[in-house]
């Protein structure tokens, strides 16, 4: 009986040190979820506070830039909203990069007509139309990285390939160049772009520390 019941204490002891040692490493993740989410969001907030005078400068918007740091991997939101009002980034979402930049040796941008991939620089957002994919904004290229991007045919526009969330498991789709986003995450957008009278830019960069 003793035995019994010293077994009993003894597989009581193992299960609850396992319970601790579970809540440990899943506090432990989280925590570090949390971290690199904070890491990813300074990386952009710096490079939106780095292109204030640009802005300023040019006569673009001064409340809204877009920034898209392509060093996050694509089922991870990389899409970012910065406010110059508030100081901060009041929204996110994925978005897809063009397959002409999935390269052996790592992401490479690239401005060739016909690559499919993804151009580095800054873009001046242009007028809304309807095209093959519904709701679209024009791109200018206002870089020599990405002088190419209007004859392209590289516009913002919406896939329902792209999930309407911050994260998932899998790698996202891929498209010839565009940034593509989700339908709702763009219907946001809209409500952004579609009431300012100067035009809101948007950057493209891959940010590493």
């Amino acid at each position: 009986m003793r035995f019994t019941i010293l077994l009993l204490t003894l597989f009581s002891a193992v299960g609850f040190l396992f319970f601790l040692y579970k809540k440990t490493t899943n506090n432990l993740t989280q925590q570090n979820q949390i971290d690199n989410t904070l890491k990813l969001d300074s990386l952009a907030i710096e490079k939106a506070i780095a292109l204030q005078p640009f802005l300023t400068k040019n006569n673009y918007n001064t409340n809204f830039s877009f920034i898209i740091n392509m060093a996050v991997p694509s089922n991870n939101a990389r899409f970012y909203v910065y406010s110059y009002v508030t100081k901060s980034i009041i929204l996110k979402g994925l978005v897809c990069h063009g397959k002409g930049s999935d390269m052996p040796n790592g992401f490479t941008f690239k401005n060739e007509i016909g690559s499919n991939a993804s151009s580095k620089g800054n873009y001046k957002i242009g007028a809304k139309y309807n095209g093959t994919f519904g709701t679209a904004y024009k791109l200018y290229g206002l870089e020599s990285s990405n002088s190419n991007a209007f004859n392209r045919f590289v516009v913002l526009h919406a896939h329902d390939c792209v999930p309407d969330t911050l994260s998932i498991k899998h790698k996202i789709c891929r498209s010839d160049g565009c940034p593509t986003i989700a339908p709702q995450f763009l219907h946001r957008l809209s409500k952004i772009v579609d009431t300012v009278r100067k035009p809101i830019i948007l950057n493209i960069d891959y940010i590493v520390n």
